[in-house]
């Protein structure tokens, strides 16, 4: 599967990403279902975990879209910009299972 590079998130948007798993797929294979998760990340001053928020999610053919909002731009070590893992789980028309993990980051908002 080819690498998608995601321009990072602002924390104050709710947008769109997307996979698509084609590369993976026969040529009429499509996905029948999709399980998406994100990880929460820890912030390193409160010790508290912030989420991003899954909005929603679907999948369609070969890709799979995810609606985010929320995140926060510094990670467990204090870094930014701080990385979600964006864990999917696809099952496809002729019953393979995939499971892909994506680095999505949030960055800092600039004034």
């Amino acid at each position: 599967m080819a690498t998608v590079n995601w321009s990072p998130k602002d924390p104050l948007d709710v947008r769109d990403y997307w996979i698509d798993f084609a590369s993976l797929l026969s040529s009429d294979e499509t996905i029948s279902a999709s399980v998406v998760t994100i990880a929460p990340t820890q912030n390193p001053v409160s010790g508290s975990y912030v989420d991003m928020a899954l909005e929603e999610d679907e999948f369609a053919g070969k890709q799979v879209r995810i609606r985010v909002s929320g995140g926060s731009p510094v990670n467990a070590s204090g870094n930014t910009p701080a990385n979600y893992i964006v864990r999917y789980h696809i099952t496809t028309t002729t019953g393979q299972e995939f499971d892909l993990d994506k680095a999505l980051k949030v960055k800092e908002r600039v004034a």
